[in-house]
């Protein structure tokens, strides 16, 4: 929980005591709902016990959690049934005090008050408690007027912002699945108040409809590649960097049109840069036009065929380093790339499908906008539908007329990774001038012949981000393979994580800078304020985050260094 908030109601313990006790609970009419079977219930930031006490009179067995000392005794002197059910516990935390798994919890008016890279904590936090399809109703405000920009009241509490979607996402990432959503005024009557209660229940597989992205990929007209190409950009940074999402009124989400740009000039740089003639529309080469970012994307491989290709290109783009014709020539690729996707699968994809069309552009952020309900379904199942995604690509390649190549070597050059050597180096290089260094993950010292280890492998996420490059013994490296380090580990170094970082960011701040800050969620001149915010510790949450989503979505083992 957020230290001044906490402080607050530390301050102001028999104030908010009198607003709680004052008006029935908001949530009350939903308990027979959400614990009808229930026999133990967890009460997380139990406030004045009133939610207890209703819960107990159900006849629940009721454990509360409440970190402010001086409302769990005001709780328990006007509610003495509670004696020896309310804990001294906020979230995120490790573990209930009290062993046992619990069939529902109540989370209400809670998760507002914590920070956004503990959020995900909080929620594991949650599931951690529960057993296997057990209830969960969580509320929190949708609304709430008089906030200043870091989202904080007039007195300092912390009302971070929580769309239903976001929460709802956060949720279903872990294994939740939402059975209901109500949405209620002000139980105070204060103007401007809205509250948004979810309920959801654990379950050990989730079963996601994603029939809309398959309409548009199965039955819309196949003529080019183009909406392939934007799915599947869409789908890798709903994997790698799903904090870039813009969450929007009306339950739209947006995604940076130029960061889908960049990704399409790596995936069409191969299949163009080939011997062989690859066309990626029907027509091309006979009656119908290239793709109108053709011409000028040859023009860039052209200049960089003895600069080092594709790699160098990245390498430049990322670390600001073009110069002269390689600016100009990136700037006019860009602007063609960008006009195609707006005026290709940004107005078609979905138009043949009973739904319609599904993306829109908003100018004014430069947004790719799609239904919230598809970029969730990108992030829960976007590994599987990559893997769709590329081989329809190549299949329907290699259909088109004039095409010289065959699916294996289409393919190949879909999946081609120009940064799988480069960037390892460039890491490398940076760790090799360090005089004294240990292992990430066993804290050996470690002489010139390190390894440079993927945090999460490479055979996962294909990412050779800076972030993501830890020097490691030869041996220790070889025993983590392509498993995910565990949580506990990675708490245990974090501090050597972090330094590893800071010497990354000191010798490549500006590639540093751009691919932490797109892994964090900030893209654009946002990434200009990374470093002078706590980005360590906002980093290290982001890092610790993908890897227990990874896990859980890939069934990946978790690994610890061999003592």
């Amino acid at each position: 929980m957020d230290p001044d908030t906490l402080s607050f109601y530390e301050k102001n313990a028999e104030t908010a005591f009198t607003g709680y006790e004052s008006i029935p609970s908001p949530l009350a009419s939903y308990f027979p709902m959400a614990f009808a079977s229930c026999q133990r219930i967890l009460d997380v930031g139990a406030g004045s016990g009133r939610d207890m006490a209703a819960l107990l009179a159900m006849g629940c067995d009721v454990l509360g959690l409440e970190p402010s000392a001086l409302l769990r005794d005001l709780a328990l002197r006007n509610h003495p049934e509670l004696t020896g059910r309310i804990l001294e516990e906020s979230l995120p935390f490790d573990g209930v005090k009290t062993p046992g798994v619990f069939d529902g919890i109540l989370c209400s008016a809670v998760f507002m008050h914590i920070p956004r890279e503990h959020q995900f904590d909080a929620a594991f936090s949650l599931k951690r408690c529960l057993r296997p399809g057990g209830r969960l109703l969580i509320s929190v405000p949708i609304d709430r007027p008089g906030l200043d920009s870091d989202h904080r009241d007039s007195s300092g509490r912390l009302f971070e912002p929580l769309p239903a979607g976001y929460l709802q996402l956060l949720f279903e990432r872990i294994g939740f699945r939402r059975i209901s959503c109500w949405t209620n005024e002000d139980q105070l009557g204060r103007e401007g108040y809205c509250w948004l209660t979810l309920l959801l229940a654990l379950q050990d597989v989730s079963v996601r409809p994603i029939d809309r992205i398959e309409g548009v990929l199965n039955r819309d007209k196949k003529s080019a590649t183009y909406k392939l190409a934007l799915f599947r950009a869409l789908a890798e940074i709903a994997i790698q960097q799903p904090n870039l999402a813009r969450w929007m009124p009306g339950g739209k989400v947006g995604v940076p049109l130029d960061l889908v740009a960049e990704k399409w000039v790596e995936y069409y740089w191969p299949l163009f840069a080939h011997r062989e003639f690859i066309p990626q529309n029907r027509g091309e080469g006979q009656k119908g036009k290239p793709p109108q970012f053709r011409t000028a994307l040859e023009g860039l491989i052209s200049e960089y065929r003895d600069e080092g290709g594709l790699a160098r290109y990245i390498l430049d783009r990322r670390s600001g380093a073009f110069q002269g014709k390689f600016r100009q020539l990136s700037g006019e690729l860009h602007r063609k790339v960008v006009r195609a996707i707006l005026q290709g699968p940004v107005v078609h994809a979905g138009l043949e499908t009973e739904a319609g069309p599904v993306f829109s552009f908003e100018k004014a952020g430069r947004l790719i906008v799609m239904p919230e309900g598809i970029w969730q379904e990108l992030c829960l199942m976007g590994h599987w539908i990559l893997d769709s995604l590329i081989l329809r690509w190549a299949e329907l390649t290699v259909e088109m007329p004039r095409c010289e190549s065959g699916l294996g070597t289409v393919l190949k050059l879909l999946l081609e990774n120009p940064l799988a050597e480069r960037g390892v180096l460039e890491a490398r290089r940076i760790y090799k001038a360090i005089p004294e260094k240990r292992c990430v993950w066993s804290e050996r010292e470690l002489t010139d012949d390190f390894h440079v280890d993927h945090v999460i492998p490479f055979s996962l996420w294909r990412n050779n981000d800076l972030w993501n490059l830890l020097p490691a013994h030869p041996s220790v490296n070889n025993q983590k393979k392509d498993r995910l380090p565990e949580r506990s580990l990675l708490e245990r170094r974090k501090d050597l994580i972090v330094y590893y970082w800071d010497h990354l960011r000191n010798s490549e701040g500006t590639r540093f800078q751009r691919e932490a800050g797109l892994f964090i969620g900030q893209v654009g001149q946002e990434t200009e304020s990374l470093m002078k915010a706590d980005w360590q510790n906002r980093l290290f949450a982001r890092l610790v985050e993908s890897v227990e989503i990874t896990a859980l979505q890939r069934g990946i083992p978790r690994w610890a260094p061999k003592k």
